[in-house]
């Protein structure tokens, strides 16, 4: 008989960048494993997220306050978050209502606090990379929380210091196939190239522009570049620096920027080459299986999770992480080798159906969920 008490998932965003689309998958899977319990999720507000949830699965999503740690609430010593995260006592007679609470990211910091003192069983899904003091508040959360913990890549694994939680495991992040039914044939004649991404101070749309700035000017005449990608609502002032950074270097002609969708299909399918660029480790790297689902060449920054997703001159190229004239070199070196392009854009596609699908990621959650919900 499988345990009746429903399964309660919490996250801390509301649209469809890379830890939410996890969380959809992490929800699919329960759905396939336990078909008949009531799955309950928790966001701070609505969005695309819980729209999705409602159209695949006829979740109604609850709307409710989450206590979040930023990383600049650490940096600026703001200790003003406190407040959001000190009722977290309130919780524990509601998540003992549940068999399993799955916390889909490290910074919401009331409920993992509140996991230490409930008889649930509790996932914390680690889709973050910390570095200096970061790395050593949320490592002792975590220790704090006794919860299982699931992290994206062995990078972000490595990031926590002497973390206690006996269950850890490592399940690379999967993707549905990018559609290719919209893919038109470029008669520009022109070498496409997209970052895709929120728009923040550490993502390198800045470092791409740089780059494209230092580029010959008969490479600059075969390419035409894509940014798509909001920001924060409250950080406007990241986009306008980048527009103004672009019409200094006069490539107004050569780059664009575009509001973020909910269809990147659209994206992907225009262009021939996708560059990562994070100017700090990718706890994992979605945008780069993404391309790969649709043979499309990554140029990543070498580090974090990215390093266990794009194998230079292999399933993609790499280049210094920050570096960005060997960003440009990069570039050059792909937009005149065509023949090397099409040979890694085959074993990209080739890497993706061997270790980064949907179904192989699913697989992978539902071993955690079986180990963890016996029948009984």
């Amino acid at each position: 008989m499988k345990p009746k008490r429903p399964i309660l998932f919490v996250h801390s965003g509301h649209e469809l960048y890379g830890a939410d689309k996890m969380l959809i998958l992490n929800i699919r899977a329960a759905k396939e494993k336990y078909p008949d319990k009531k799955i309950v999720v928790i966001l701070p507000k609505n969005g695309s997220l819980s729209e999705t949830l409602f159209n695949e699965f006829g979740i109604e999503v609850l709307v409710r306050r989450i206590g979040v740690l930023r990383k600049y609430d650490i940096k600026r010593f703001n200790f003003s978050f406190l407040e959001r995260v000190l009722t977290f006592f309130r919780l524990i007679q509601y998540l003992n209502k549940f068999d399993l609470v799955f916390i889909n990211t490290i910074v919401i910091v009331d409920y993992i606090i509140a996991a230490h003192f409930i008889k649930s069983k509790v996932i914390v899904h680690v889709h973050e990379l910390p570095v200096g003091m970061a790395s050593i508040v949320f490592t002792k959360l975590l220790n704090f929380s006794k919860a299982e913990l699931i992290f994206v890549s062995k990078a972000s694994q490595a990031s926590f210091q002497e973390l206690k939680n006996i269950k850890q495991t490592v399940i690379w992040n999967g993707v549905k196939q990018i559609s290719s039914s919209g893919l038109k044939k470029n008669i520009s004649g022109k070498i496409n190239i997209l970052f895709i991404g929120r728009l923040n101070s550490w993502k390198g749309q800045s470092l791409l522009v740089k780059a494209i700035s230092l580029l010959m000017n008969e490479t600059i005449e075969k390419i035409s570049v894509r940014i798509v990608g909001d920001v924060y609502s409250n950080q406007h002032r990241i986009k306008e620096s980048l527009d103004r950074q672009i019409e200094n270097l006069s490539l107004h002609n050569t780059i664009k920027i575009l509001p973020f969708t909910n269809h990147p299909e659209v994206h992907y399918n225009w262009t021939n080459i996708v560059v990562v660029p994070s100017l700090l480790p990718e706890p994992f790297g979605l945008v780069a299986i993404e391309a790969m689902s649709i043979g499309k060449i990554v140029i990543a920054a070498n580090h974090g999770g990215l390093t266990e997703i794009v194998k230079n001159n292999i399933t993609g190229l790499v280049f210094d992480p920050c570096n960005a004239k060997d960003l440009a070199d990069k570039i050059t070196f792909a937009v005149n080798n065509t023949i090397l392009l099409e040979e890694l854009s085959k074993n990209a596609f080739s890497e993706y159906t061997r270790k980064f699908t949907e179904e192989i990621c699913i697989k992978n959650l539902k071993k955690i969920l079986t180990s963890l919900l016996q029948t009984d």
